[in-house]
């Protein structure tokens, strides 16, 4: 997530402003933004889980990592249980669609969702496809 730490969607002052106890990353690449994201857990506590296709090596052991795919792991959470979501994931409006979906019982009142590259990629990048049959 280039710049998103600091300018674009400001994930540090939005984390220190709102205080999260569970943030939740889902899409992470090969944890950058992640990496970032940990610097403040001694400042804010929080409970930091990461949902993404692989794990990540050489993160901060207090990171919960989930190897798999966002929206099969989120229903696992429990409902009322997260207040800060970064979603970084595929990209297209089937995936985010169905994350959506099954987050929002798990989103407390109040909480914040960050999207990442949903108008941007869509547009700058070609690939603005239907998830299921890759037609624009």
């Amino acid at each position: 997530m280039h710049n998103h730490f600091d300018k674009n969607l400001n994930i540090r002052s939005r984390i220190l402003e709102v205080k999260p106890t569970h943030v939740l990353e889902c899409g992470a690449g090969t944890g950058e933004c992640t990496r970032l994201i940990a610097t403040l857990m001694d400042k804010v506590p929080f409970k930091f889980t990461v949902i993404n296709d692989s794990l990540i090596q050489g993160i901060d052991s207090r990171i919960n990592q989930i190897q798999g795919i966002s929206y099969q792991e989120i229903p696992k959470f429990p409902d009322n249980s997260i207040d800060f979501c970064i979603i970084d994931t595929d990209h297209n409006y089937w995936t985010l669609r169905v994350e959506l979906d099954a987050l929002m019982p798990k989103m407390m009142e109040g909480g914040l969702i960050l999207l990442h590259d949903v108008w941007t990629f869509y547009h700058a990048t070609g690939m603005a496809l239907q998830y299921w049959n890759e037609t624009p």
